[in-house]
């Protein structure tokens, strides 16, 4: 039942898709070439979950800290909507990005160091999550942890 669109600004980075295996666009899956501003300034299917990974050869784009941009992200969100947040760089830009998320998405917005690269993931919701919906979530996590054998941040742990 997932659905998902991929905003890429680059035609260069669309045309690597069956280097790195991305299937054609279909019913399931398509990709859009986009400035991530103008796609969220406009009108759209509203998504259960949004995913930010926005940086190009210069690192993180400035409007990721943009409470304009991280709004208009929100009014993309169904009810209980949710958005993950990657974050590099320097200690004030990983809190300016999460000051960002917190005055636009209210608490909590839980951030998670990744060990591995350095990341700062960062994860806001747009409505309250319920304890049933976090239970669910957690026990879901744990299967796909132990089914492909993945390390995942403790971001339910943090909500507790």
């Amino acid at each position: 039942d997932t659905r998902i669109t991929a905003i890429e600004i680059n035609p260069w980075v669309i045309s690597l898709r069956d280097e790195f295996r991305i299937p054609a666009d279909d019913e399931r899956l398509r990709v859009v070439r986009a400035d991530a501003r103008n796609y969220f300034a406009n009108p759209a299917a509203l998504a259960d979950v949004v995913l930010i990974d926005l940086y190009d050869r210069r690192g993180a784009v400035p409007f990721l800290r943009d409470r304009e941009f991280l709004t208009s992200v929100k009014s993309h969100l169904t009810e209980m909507g949710s958005v993950i947040l990657n974050v590099v760089g320097t200690d004030t830009w990983c809190q300016d990005c999460t000051d960002a998320m917190r005055a636009v998405f209210g608490d909590p917005v839980v951030g998670v160091q990744v060990e591995a690269d350095g990341n700062l993931v960062l994860l806001a919701f747009k409505g309250a999550p319920g304890a049933s919906a976090l239970r669910t979530s957690q026990a879901r996590s744990e299967e796909v942890k132990q089914r492909f054998q993945l390390e995942f941040p403790a971001f339910l742990q943090a909500l507790e």
